[in-house]
């Protein structure tokens, strides 16, 4: 169920908030604005997340759509750290780039969407722009016991003497992931949560379906975190009506072929 409310969401979402800023640029309006929040930054990510897991449960040219909006979305976000004087991101901004909140709070959702973007397409270019945020970051942010969000990212940019806890939890650990293999960590094979702790999902995944599984461990997570819990994130049962429904009732609208989501 969830995940078919998720795809309508995705839907909607690329109706209602993408703007195409051109063949290769694409960015998520806040509605009723034309300014990109960088917490709008996580969506790229979150696409490829689903380009990448679920070949068995939507079908290709769905999952090709996400993927082609993925590149777009994360390039614009990535881009506006990289036209930035100090190399880092504003809270929101136009589609030139400019700054319309020029503060840093040394948010994770750019590094996020960049470190998916590396695992799922292999293109270096995420990794090393990956690495140009950590110089940016050890450039204008670092202090003698930590790092502090930025009042602005203008030419002359101040303290905000503040460190987010999400700091450590969220943007560090993006930062580093893009930088590892497969084989140090698979998103594939764990859910990474919104303070990007991992959860061990190998056992709950069977041949058809992500389903409940029987077992009682999931052997060691990455990081060195154990996790026996596993859940179903789909379940067993598939929808059988050909239109768009929220609950049991058809949603006005145009969708794509094969976007069955009414249960």
């Amino acid at each position: 169920m969830y995940l078919h409310k998720w795809r309508l969401a995705m839907h909607e979402a690329e109706q209602n908030l993408v703007k195409h800023v051109n063949d290769s640029l694409a960015m998520i309006l806040t509605r009723g604005s034309q300014v990109q929040e960088h917490l709008a930054c996580f969506v790229p990510g979150m696409l490829m997340l689903g380009y990448g897991t679920l070949e068995r449960e939507v079908p290709q040219s769905e999952r090709e759509r996400w993927r082609v909006l993925a590149q777009k979305l994360a390039m614009f976000c990535s881009e506006s750290y990289a036209k930035s004087f100090t190399g880092l991101g504003a809270e929101a901004v136009d589609e030139f780039h400019r700054a319309v909140d020029d503060r840093n709070a040394l948010r994770p959702e750019v590094a996020e969407s960049i470190y998916y973007m590396k695992f799922f397409t292999g293109d270096e270019q995420w990794r090393a722009r990956s690495w140009q945020i950590v110089l940016s970051l050890n450039k204008w942010s670092k202090r003698k016991y930590g790092y502090t969000s930025l009042k602005n990212i203008s030419t002359s940019p101040s303290s905000d003497n503040k460190q987010e806890s999400f700091f450590f939890a969220e943007l560090l650990k993006y930062l580093y992931l893009a930088h590892t293999t497969p084989e140090e960590f698979d998103p594939t094979r764990m859910i990474l949560t919104t303070e990007a702790h991992p959860l061990n999902t190998s056992c709950a995944r069977r041949e058809s379906n992500l389903i409940p599984s029987q077992s009682n461990s999931c052997g060691t997570i990455a990081f060195g975190v154990s996790n026996s819990m596993s859940q179903s994130l789909v379940g067993d049962d598939e929808p059988s009506a050909t239109n768009v429904c929220i609950g049991s009732q058809p949603v006005p609208g145009h969708y794509p072929d094969n976007m069955d989501l009414c249960r």
